[in-house]
């Protein structure tokens, strides 16, 4: 399509335009599902921003403080889930219809939830999901297809653990209600991550993403240390562990998932700087994309209107472009590889696309020698 064609031809992408004001580099990027308006980033900063489009670009629309480390995560509520949420008891007053939800996952082993008035004004938290201090938080959505009934849960990755927790609460703030914990055994081919810092030996889970195959069915992918990708079912309200255990013979470490829009592909980006695309219908591999990026991949996405157009993006500073219809052989080489105008200068942690494709985000930093205006996330148009 058009709007793949800037990406497809390599080089640095075309109009851009910077959301400034973090402090340190950005871990994760977001646009709010169905819209290009509004972004949510997380940052080492300590704080989650939230940015709005205006007459002269985005501003910040409200700073998140409240993690008492670096905030590796941030996650929107879809809007069916917004309006359900209710505001703490003596909060700032904010309108639950006209508020924005989020939630942040933090290395200091807490999920926060968020609410934001539309307008800016408040912003209150309404949910703090503890999971230990000494336990990083790799990931954490919003769903309403697994607990049943339509309910608001959070699922979240901390360490080596996945947790269920139930929003409907009104405590101030509220603790939620844990439905379900699980944790995914080592496989006996898999590697131990982390070496001597691993003493336990555990599993960790760096990152899930869901799958809504209907109202009541939903498949969530699990990127694990051990090298394997893991995919566990929800339905009516139950949880049914290990459907299916996806792995190589190299067993590399997994630091991502993605799904395609159709759902019947699932791409595991690696710490060898690959990405493994399986077929969703056979859980068989189709390919292996290498060749584009010499350090770890940190995340890959489907392009929303175009299930085989995948881009990739590496801690080298690098992003790749790939066709993933193509045989297994014609995968090793990339459509193209590109960059920030910055290149290896500014190593890439996560990236978005908007939901009509239109529009890329672009989140990282180096962590060291800031200017005094703090750390960029990027924001591509794309043409249309």
């Amino acid at each position: 399509s058009v709007a793949q064609r800037p990406m497809a031809e390599g080089g640095p992408l075309p109009s851009r335009r910077a959301l400034l004001g973090h402090k340190s580099r950005c871990f994760d990027c977001h646009f709010q599902p169905g819209s290009r308006s509004l972004v949510a980033t997380a940052s080492e900063d300590c704080t989650a921003r939230v940015w709005q489009a205006g007459a002269s670009g985005y501003s910040c629309l409200a700073t998140l403080r409240g993690h008492s480390s670096e905030v590796l995560r941030v996650s929107w509520a879809p809007p069916s889930l917004s309006a359900g949420l209710s505001m703490a008891a003596g909060s700032a007053g904010t309108d639950s219809e006209a508020a924005h939800v989020l939630c942040t996952g933090g290395a200091d082993g807490a999920v926060r939830v968020w609410k934001v008035a539309v307008d800016g004004t408040a912003h209150e938290e309404v949910a703090l999901l503890d999971h230990g201090e000494d336990n990083q938080v790799y990931s954490c959505l919003f769903t309403d297809s697994i607990a049943g009934g339509g309910a608001p849960v959070v699922i979240a990755a901390a360490g080596s653990k996945v947790n269920l927790w139930d929003l409907d609460a009104t405590s101030a703030p509220a603790t939620g209600r844990l439905i379900a914990e699980w944790e995914y055994a080592s496989l006996p081919s898999g590697q131990v991550y982390g070496g001597e810092r691993n003493a336990a030996q555990e599993n960790y889970v760096f990152d899930l993403q869901i799958s809504s195959l209907g109202a009541s069915h939903t498949l969530i992918a699990a990127a694990l240390s051990d090298g394997s990708t893991r995919i566990t079912g929800g339905h009516g309200g139950a949880v049914h562990q290990n459907v299916v255990a996806l792995t190589t013979s190299d067993m590399v470490h997994v630091t991502s998932v993605s799904w395609a829009a159709d759902g019947l592909s699932l791409a595991c980006s690696r710490g060898d700087g690959s990405i493994v695309i399986w077929d969703t219908r056979t859980w068989r591999s189709r390919g292996v994309l290498q060749g584009g990026h010499q350090r770890p991949v940190f995340g890959a996405k489907f392009h929303p209107a175009s299930p085989h157009f995948l881009v990739s993006w590496s801690s080298d500073g690098s992003m790749g472009a790939w066709n993933t219809s193509v045989s297994a052989e014609d995968m090793d080489a990339p459509l193209s590889m590109f960059s920030t105008r910055e290149g290896a200068d500014y190593p890439i942690l996560s990236c978005d696309f908007s939901s009509a494709g239109d529009a890329l985000l672009i989140a990282g930093g180096s962590g060291s020698g800031n200017s005094f205006l703090g750390t960029p996330v990027w924001l591509h148009d794309l043409p249309t």
